[in-house]
């Protein structure tokens, strides 16, 4: 008899599991108007300060990331986050060494000027390397979208950012393992960009937008 009962609460537990759905989530917050602002106030920050970035922070801003759509859902990115002193002092001194074999626009230009006080990232605290999946043919634009939301949401948490390509060079040059070797990207993923991040040291002025490039199709 108690077997029986035991069987019959059994499997109505589990049907009614599989009967429940999912409900759809709804932004249903009062400060939508704190979003847009923050989307039109995000500036790419180029001077921080030494502060140290709690994990706690960083910890939200990468939920934040992981939440960004991909094609298929196939979530086709990889993310790193370098935040040791001895590792980001490599990344920079190899693009200081790169710097002085090419000729660069930018910036970046700035790395082969003496007394310019030049870093390639800034001197930002955290460095955070996005890789993407080569084999994946919609891989660059999921690694588009989740830097939008690492961006906006460090915003969110008075963090700055700078999106910087300019990096993705040694971090694919196969001779410097010795800052590649560290990040252990699985097989067939490959940097696309790096992200400096920080305490702002600098509140920039917003720079022109060309509106006239959004046009609507009648």
């Amino acid at each position: 008899m108690n077997k029986s009962i035991f069987l019959f609460a059994f499997i109505t537990i589990i049907l009614s599991s599989c009967a429940e759905k999912k409900s759809r989530e709804v932004y249903n917050g009062t400060a939508k108007e704190a979003i847009i602002n923050n989307i039109l106030t995000r500036r790419s920050i180029r001077e921080y300060t030494d502060q140290p970035v709690p994990n706690k922070l960083i910890d939200s801003i990468m939920k934040c990331a992981i939440y960004a759509p991909s094609a298929n859902n196939n979530q086709s990115w990889e993310l790193r986050i370098i935040k040791n002193k001895q590792l980001l002092d490599k990344v920079n001194d190899h693009f200081l060494t790169y710097a002085k074999t090419k000729k660069l626009s930018g910036h970046a230009a700035l790395a082969n000027v003496p007394g310019s006080g030049f870093h390639s990232f800034y001197k930002a605290p955290v460095l955070l390397v996005l890789a993407h999946d080569k084999t994946n043919p919609y891989s660059l634009l999921d690694a588009g979208l989740i830097t939008e939301n690492i961006l906006l949401s460090a915003h969110a948490l008075g963090l700055g950012t700078c999106p910087l390509g300019s990096l993705v060079t040694i971090f694919t040059n196969p001779d410097n393992q010795d800052i590649i070797k560290p990040l252990n990207f699985s097989d067939n993923f490959e940097p696309c960009l790096t992200i400096a991040l920080g305490y702002p040291n600098e509140n920039p002025l917003p720079k022109e937008r060309f509106s006239d490039k959004v046009k609507y199709v009648e």
